[in-house]
Parts: C-alpha cells; structure tokens; sequence
C-alpha cells in the first residue's frame, strides 16, 4: 500500500499564504475553513537572546491532495503555487529519503487519504524526543509521516552532494520546456524590435523574451490546463547560464589590453572597494539584516562586477549552500534584466543627446 504526502521545508516558508489562497479558491472553502493554513510558531525570545519565528504550512482534515490532479500526475494546487518551492508531494518513500537532506523539514501524511494510501494511523511508542509532538506511522510503511524532522541535524548543516536538485521527469516535459523557450525567445525578438521602435532607444535584445516569458508563465498559471515544467526549465537555465559564461571568458582578448593593464586594474580595485564597502554598509543593513538581504546583497555584488548573469550566477551559488530567497530572486532579475536597461536607455540617449 502506497502512501502520499507532503514534505514542508519549512526554513524557507515565507508566509506569504499563496498555498492557503490556492487551496481556498480551487476548491471554493468557505470563510473560516482551510485546506492548508500557514501557522506562526513565534515570535518569541530564546535563552540565547536569539528569536524564534517560523512559518509553517499545515495541511488541515479537509486536505485531500488534490487527488483530481494527482491522479492526473499533476502536483497539489498548494505545491503548484507556492512562491518559495518548499512544498513537495510525492509517496512517503520518497520524501523520507529527501528529510535526510537538511533540517527544518517537515513529512506530513493528511488524514484524509485518496486512493489506495487510506491507511490507519497509529502513533509510534518509540518516538525519539524530536518527534514525540506528532510522530505517526502508516501501517505497514514504517515511515515517520508527521512532524518528522531529523534528531542529529544542526542548523545550517548541509551535504554540498544534496544540493543538485534530484527530481524525475519525462522527456516530454524537456520538450515542452524547450518549446516554451524558443517561443518566448522568437516571439520576443519581435517585441524588442517593436519597442526600440516605438521608444527610440536600443533595447537588449533579451527584454522582449523576458517580457513575453512574464505573460506566457502568468497564463499558464492562471488557466491551469497545462503543468509547467518549471523543474526541467530551471534545468536547462542553469545549462545554458554556463555556457554564457564559459563562451564570454573565452571570448576575452586580453592580449589585446596590455597597454591598459594598470588603469584597468586601478579601475578594477577601486570597483571591488566601492562595491565591498557598498554591500557591507549600505545595502545589507537596508535590505534588513536577514537572509533575504544577504541573497540580494550577492546578486548586487555579481551585478556590480558584470552584469545579471553574474549575479545569477552568484545567487545560485549561495542557495546552493544555504537554500533559496524568493525575494531575491524575483527582484534582481527584474531589476537588473528589465528596468535597469530601461533606465540605462533612457540615461545613455538623453546623455549623447546633451553632449552632441
């Protein structure tokens, strides 16, 4: 008998409740009534002086799984549109085997049970102390299901190995994710074409793509016919990122700037000394001291240094070790892939405009 669940990695739970809205709205809940709620443990002071605050979605007794998707092999509407990819579904053999990837994770089995998973519930008598608040087995899997987490896991402690995404899929999700891009990108050749035209600024030739990406995502979203390969697409980002970067620093000439080595290089350390300086006193503080400003503070740093490759580059980086930033992630992209040219047009035009 195979049992289903949902593995919470709740360390990087925003609140931002996108879960409690999708599972409302889908499956019209009345006022007052959730599928899943987002509960706050805290704030509150610990003897460290340190504070404790967690945000933790909590599939409630009406969560179901969207078994009329799952069957589909569609993922819960919850896992579907949460902003920070901490939920994950999948048989409980299988998230077991990801809760040993880090801590702060909880695998939960909802007591309403679709398919061939509606199991009994029976509490374990030899809980450890980490899991006595709920611990519970399906029988006849011997899995701890509910407010697992690991025992001996420390904070911030992290296999670099578990870091590379595992997840299966399909040849035709690939597909599907190619044929995405390459619409995105054809269709937004046209569009930058179009707005260079209308402004009568040179774009990037990459605005329009992102631009058309931005509504083809949001449709997709919306209308909900379609599973976006967001795994398989985030894959292929990540291929084609390295060979941007492998083609431009092969690309460089150097031999060709000897004669500009040492203004170069005098230019250079006072660059990295602005941006160092920069980051440490004026960003990370006003981004607000946390690790959503410190995710923020190494996409400026590789933005400062190069351009908005660098700074994926060096936000993937850091997740890697340390996990993801939603935050940072919507807002360095946007900034720097989108209004930046923009403002950098607009600046450049008006500036050979006063200087001609």
């Amino acid at each position: 008998m195979t049992a289903y669940g949902l593995l919470i990695d709740y360390e990087f739970c925003t609140g931002c409740q996108s879960c409690e809205v999708a599972c409302k709205e889908i499956h019209n809940i009345p006022v007052g009534q959730w599928g899943i709620r987002v509960l706050d443990d805290g704030p509150w002071e610990c003897s460290d002086g340190k504070f404790n605050w967690n945000k933790i979605p909590t599939p409630t007794r009406l969560c179901d799984l969207c078994v009329e998707r799952t069957d589909k092999g569609q993922q819960p509407f919850c896992v579907h549109h949460c902003l920070a990819n901490i939920l994950y579904y999948g048989t409980v053999e299988e998230l077991s085997k990801k809760l040993e990837e880090k801590p702060k994770q909880m695998l939960i089995v909802p007591q309403f049970m679709p398919r061939e998973a509606k199991g009994e519930f029976v509490h374990q008598e030899n809980a450890t102390d980490a899991h006595k608040a709920a611990a519970m087995d399906v029988k006849g899997t011997g899995a701890s299901t509910f407010g697992a987490h690991r025992a001996d896991a420390k904070v911030g402690e992290y296999e670099e190995d578990a870091d590379d995404a595992h997840f299966t899929t399909h040849s035709n999700r690939f597909v599907l994710g190619f044929l995405m891009l390459a619409f995105c990108v054809g269709l937004g050749s046209y569009v930058t074409t179009g707005l260079t035209k209308l402004c009568g600024f040179n774009f990037p030739a990459y605005i329009g793509p992102m631009l058309v990406a931005v509504a083809v995502r949001n449709l997709i979203d919306h209308t909900g016919h379609i599973e976006f390969p967001a795994a398989e697409i985030s894959t292929m980002g990540n291929m084609f990122l390295a060979i941007f970067l492998s083609m431009a620093l092969s690309g460089l000439k150097l031999w060709q700037l000897v004669d500009l080595a040492l203004p170069m290089l005098v230019c250079l350390a006072a660059e990295v000394l602005l941006i160092v300086f920069f980051s440490i006193l004026v960003l990370f503080p006003l981004m607000g001291r946390n690790y959503d400003a410190a995710m923020i503070t190494a996409g400026f740093i590789g933005f400062g240094m190069g351009a908005t490759s660098n700074a994926m580059a060096n936000m993937q980086a850091v997740a890697r070790r340390y996990g993801p930033s939603p935050s940072a992630y919507f807002m360095i992209p946007m900034v720097g892939g989108l209004f930046n040219d923009f403002f950098n047009a607009a600046i450049i035009a008006l500036s050979i405009g006063l200087l001609s």
